[in-house]
C-alpha cells in the first residue's frame, strides 16, 4: 500500500503501515458482514490455530451467545488475565467480561459492534486490536474466556508479525495517546471513567481470589 493511500484511509500518523493495513482488512470484513444476514460472525487471522479444546458445537454456542446480546458485543476466543464477572459457561469453558483488551487473532462479533467500530474507526485512527479504547468509550461490551480455544502460531519463534515491531507501534507513541484521550473526551468520557473500567478488572480478580470462583 502506497504512502498516499495510507494517508487517505488513516488520520493517525503514529500508526505503522502494518497497523493501518491490519485495521483496514478487519474493517473490510466487518463491512462484508453487514451485507450478509448473519447476526454474528467468527473472524480468524491467518496465523491463528485451533486448540484441542475447540469443537464445532462449542464455537456455535459462543456465536449464539454473542448474537443474542442487544448491544455491541465481541468475544475473544482466548484465555486472558484480569477478567471481570463470569457471564456464561459452555462445556466447562467460562465466558467473562473483559476490560483491558487487545488482540484480534480469533474473535466473534455481532452486527451492532461491527456498525459501531466501522463508524468510530473510519478514517482509521486505532488499531484493529485496540478494543480497550472502544470499551473505555462505552461503545461495546467485550468478553474473553478462561481457556484458549485459539492461539497464535509462532513457528518455533521464527514467525514475525506483518504489523510491525511492538516497540514501534502506535500505542507507544505520545501523539497516539493524545488522540485516544481526545476521542474519549469527544464521546463524553473522562480519564476517571478509564480508571473506573480498570478498577473493575482488579476488583473481580480480587473477588475470585477470595471466593475461589
Amino acid at each position: 500500500m502506497s504512502s498516499a493511500r495510507l494517508g487517505e484511509i488513516s488520520n493517525n500518523t503514529a500508526m505503522l503501515p502494518g497497523e493501518i493495513g491490519c485495521a483496514a482488512s478487519h474493517l473490510h470484513i466487518l463491512r462484508a458482514f453487514l451485507q450478509s444476514k448473519e447476526e454474528a460472525i467468527c473472524i480468524f487471522e491467518d496465523d491463528g490455530c485451533f486448540s484441542t479444546t475447540m469443537t464445532a458445537s462449542l464455537l456455535s454456542a459462543m456465536q449464539t451467545f454473542i448474537s443474542q446480546q442487544t448491544g455491541g458485543a465481541v468475544l475473544l476466543l482466548r484465555k486472558r488475565k484480569r477478567l471481570g464477572k463470569m457471564i456464561q459457561s459452555y462445556q466447562d469453558i467460562k465466558i467473562y467480561e473483559w476490560f483491558r483488551a487487545s488482540g484480534t487473532i480469533a474473535y466473534i462479533i455481532n452486527r451492532k459492534a461491527a456498525e459501531i467500530i466501522i463508524n468510530l474507526n473510519t478514517s482509521i485512527r486505532f488499531q484493529a486490536a485496540n478494543w480497550k479504547v472502544f470499551i473505555a468509550a462505552g461503545a461495546i461490551s467485550l468478553y474473553a474466556l478462561d481457556n484458549d480455544l485459539c492461539f497464535e502460531w509462532e513457528a518455533d519463534g521464527k514467525y514475525r508479525s506483518v504489523v510491525g515491531e511492538s516497540s514501534l507501534r502506535a500505542c507507544q507513541q505520545s501523539s497516539h495517546k493524545k488522540m485516544v484521550h481526545q476521542f474519549l473526551k469527544s464521546q463524553g468520557k473522562t480519564t476517571f471513567f478509564e480508571f473506573k473500567v480498570l478498577l473493575k478488572a482488579y476488583y473481580y480478580a480480587w473477588y475470585r481470589m477470595i471466593t475461589r470462583r
